[in-house]
């Protein structure tokens, strides 16, 4: 995988595939799925690996504004609720970070979407404790809140982890097919 700079941009040959990939993650999130077994974060991730900071920013939060407009408009309920700063702060954040994750060696991939999606699911949650209504803002509603949350956690970690590999892995192996044919 050719790289020029220190941004992290891609080969200017290659930048229709990246887009296509950074496109199928973010639309992913429109696919029948369990509770919180998308490829949101790993959307966020996959953007902050490959484009500029300032094209993965937008490239997320375009993507998550438009994906929220169009579940909203499907599943009937508000677009923007009282918990969307933190869903798209974290969101943000996690693009930010990702710039940081070293794609060529798997396991650590792995470690950092893991505490990617850790930190994701405690700052969303913080969120949720502090503008819904049914938790008391003090320590029981807040353990109260976060023991709600536990069973999500489990799929978000799954479904970040997974998804992440398949798009930064698969991405980076048509990076390179596409390399290979063009010198053929």
């Amino acid at each position: 995988l050719k790289r020029y700079g220190n941004q992290g941009m891609i080969m200017p040959h290659h930048k229709k595939t990246t887009r296509a990939f950074a496109v199928m993650a973010l639309f992913s999130r429109l696919v029948p799925h369990p509770n919180n077994f998308t490829a949101i974060l790993s959307a966020s991730v996959f953007n902050g690996v490959n484009f500029s900071r300032r094209q993965a920013l937008m490239l997320t939060l375009l993507g998550y504004l438009l994906t929220d407009c169009l579940l909203a408009w499907w599943q009937h309920h508000p677009v923007f609720g009282s918990w969307s700063l933190f869903s798209y702060s974290g969101l943000l954040m996690i693009t930010l970070l990702a710039k940081k994750t070293p794609t060529n060696r798997p396991p650590l991939t792995v470690l950092c979407v893991l505490g990617y999606s850790f930190a994701f699911w405690c700052w969303t949650n913080f969120g949720c404790f502090l503008t819904m209504p049914e938790y008391a803002l003090n320590w029981h509603g807040f353990v109260q809140c976060y023991t709600a949350a536990l069973p999500f956690l489990q799929n978000q970690c799954a479904a970040d982890t997974l998804s992440s590999i398949v798009f930064i892995y698969a991405h980076q192996y048509c990076l390179r097919w596409q390399a290979q044919t063009q010198l053929s």
